[in-house]
C-alpha cells in the first residue's frame, strides 16, 4: 500500500466520483482509482480489469446502469479477474475486489 513519505500513513487514491465512464463490451475498467462508477448502455460482456499495482490493492465497480445493464468479465486469463466469467454485476449493485500480486489476479469479495 502506497504511503506518505514524511507521515508513513496510508495513502489512497480519491476518485472523482462525480464522473461515470461509459464501460464497453470488451472494454477496460481503470483499477488505478479505489471507486470506479461505470454507466454501460446495455449489457456488456468480455470486461477486462487493469491490472493492480500492489498486493492488497482494492477497486470497487459500482454499476450505476439499469438492472438489467449488467457487467460481466472476460475469462479469468484475459480479464485479470479470478472468477472470470462468473464475474457479473447487476445494474444498481457493487462489487469490491482486491488485487493479489502472486496470482496477478482481481479477487472479488463474497
Amino acid at each position: 500500500m502506497p504511503r506518505n513519505s514524511v507521515t508513513n500513513e496510508p495513502t489512497w487514491n480519491l476518485p472523482d466520483v462525480s464522473a461515470a465512464v461509459a464501460h464497453i463490451t470488451g472494454g477496460t475498467i481503470d483499477t488505478s482509482i479505489d471507486l470506479v462508477r461505470s454507466i454501460p448502455a446495455g449489457a456488456i460482456t468480455g470486461v477486462i480489469m487493469a491490472k493492480g499495482t500492489y498486493n492488497g490493492q482494492r477497486c470497487t465497480i459500482i454499476n450505476t446502469g439499469l438492472a438489467a445493464s449488467t457487467i460481466t468479465m472476460a475469462a479469468a486469463g484475459t480479464s485479470f479477474c479470478a472468477d472470470g466469467v462468473t464475474t457479473v454485476i447487476p445494474g444498481l449493485r457493487a462489487s469490491n475486489f482486491h488485487w493479489s500480486v502472486p496470482e496477478q489476479l482481481w479477487y472479488r469479495t463474497a
